[in-house]
């Protein structure tokens, strides 16, 4: 565990209201801020500033945090809080910018400082320029201030953003705890080491390089240096050592280190294809092509360029799916085509790609079926439970039942049908599937 601090100081709300917030000794990240305001100076000690004092302290305990006394703060409102975390969070940044919907409405959007990723956008929009504060201005604000709030982001206040609406959010992320304990094990039949292990005796985090002799109950010098040995890889490894309470055997010490989960962030653009030779479709895919993310169960016939109603139908059920599937749009500019929209996704990553083929297969002498099998051929992913009579190569109504067998365990597990352009054979389709890492260590 390692311990915060904050402390509270004095800001303005905006050019007539002042208010109070805590923040960290370094000033990298603001805890909380009062909601009650006031006017005047924060130095006099009237109602409505003790109120709003009150107001930040209550939220403040609230979330964990005990105020530290002992000695007369200065100014009076200076309290200093503390709190234990399981260790160091790491802060994240957004900024709020305005941009546009489409050619008559704008809205506004928050992303990350380098601008590699959007956070959220306002569901409600304006029109006219974002500089001036009316109601529909303050209201897509609004909009887009709720649902920061409702993803765990915190307002950071104290000072007035130039322009008005340029607001600055954090986010703390904290790590988890893992433990692990050291055990005495056998080399071979003559030598003896410690190794360490995760409590549940899942993973065995490291072992000593240098063994010895004999039973582990007794501390020799030999057995001194294996365990000596094993804690150091231990602590280059990032362990702590717990120091609470004698271990028993001798040997069994307790360690700690704090693990960050990794993200990367994801891109899909929505793009125009084929599903035969009359109908059309829209799908996302990864920026490079590597990977199609997901395509409109709705099609149109002629050209994507015209946003006619089905068209727009079709573009609708697939930014449908996306949003089901955590995808975020990214938005502020006009995308060129019309249809040709952004999105965003933040993972545990980076994923790894799987690719499947459908071919075409006996079950016996008389009966054919449908599988899918990995690029490489080394793995059969699944089959169809339906079989057919015949040649795979004519789409008769049993060839058909047999492949939609196939599509829906595909699905099933997880696998995306990718569409663009026509397969040869007909049947050949293809899936893909992202395998996304475990969490990693810092």
């Amino acid at each position: 565990m390692v311990k915060e601090t904050s402390i509270i100081k004095v800001g303005q709300q905006d050019n007539f209201h002042s208010l109070f917030y805590a923040e960290d000794p370094n000033g990298n990240f603001q805890v909380a801020h009062s909601d009650a305001t006031f006017t005047g100076s924060a130095d006099f000690q009237t109602p409505d500033v003790q109120a709003a004092l009150n107001d930040l302290v209550a939220k403040l305990q609230a979330l964990g945090w005990q105020q530290v006394v002992g000695v007369i703060p200065n100014p009076w409102y200076n309290l200093t809080f503390e709190r234990e975390v399981q260790g160091p969070p790491s802060i994240k940044t957004a900024i709020v910018k305005a941009g546009q919907q489409d050619t008559f409405h704008n809205l506004f959007f928050a992303e990350t400082l380098d601008g590699s990723f959007q956070v959220a956008h306002s569901d409600k929009t304006f029109i006219g320029s974002a500089d001036f504060q009316t109601p529909d201005v303050q209201a897509a604000l609004d909009d887009l201030v709720a649902k920061l709030q409702a993803l765990g982001w915190q307002q950071v206040v104290g000072t007035l953003p130039s322009p008005w609406y340029s607001l600055t959010f954090q986010q703390l992320v904290y790590p988890t705890l893992e433990y692990s304990i050291v055990k005495a094990g056998q080399q071979d039949a003559f030598h003896n080491l410690f190794f360490a292990e995760a409590l549940n005796g899942g993973l065995q985090v490291a072992s000593s390089d240098i063994t010895f002799s004999g039973s582990p109950d007794f501390q020799t010098p030999d057995a001194q240096a294996a365990l000596n040995d094993l804690v150091a890889k231990l602590q280059a490894l990032g362990w702590q050592q717990e120091t609470v309470g004698i271990p028993s055997p001798w040997y069994n010490l307790t360690f700690q280190r704090a693990v960050y989960q990794t993200s990367s962030i994801e891109t899909s653009i929505v793009k125009a294809g084929q599903q035969d030779d009359f109908h059309n479709l829209f799908y996302a895919e990864d920026p490079n092509g590597n990977f199609q993310v997901a395509h409109s169960d709705k099609t149109f016939i002629g050209s994507a360029d015209f946003q006619t109603p089905e068209v727009q139908a079709a573009l609708n059920d697939l930014v449908a799916k996306l949003q089901a599937l955590g995808w975020q749009q990214v938005v502020g500019t006009l995308p060129s085509p019309w249809y040709n929209l952004k999105f965003q996704r933040e993972v545990q990553g980076p994923p790894s790609i799987k690719t499947a083929i459908v071919k075409a297969g006996q079950q016996d002498t008389f009966h054919n079926l449908f599988y899918a099998e990995t690029l490489d051929d080394s793995f059969q992913v699944a089959h169809s439970d339906k079989t057919f009579i015949g040649s795979a190569d004519f789409q008769t109504p049993d060839v058909q039942v047999a492949l939609d067998d196939l599509v829906a365990k595909l699905q099933a597990l997880g696998w995306q049908q990718v569409i663009s352009t026509l397969p040869s054979p007909w049947y050949s389709l293809t899936f893909q599937q992202l395998v996304f890492q475990t969490p990693q260590n810092p």
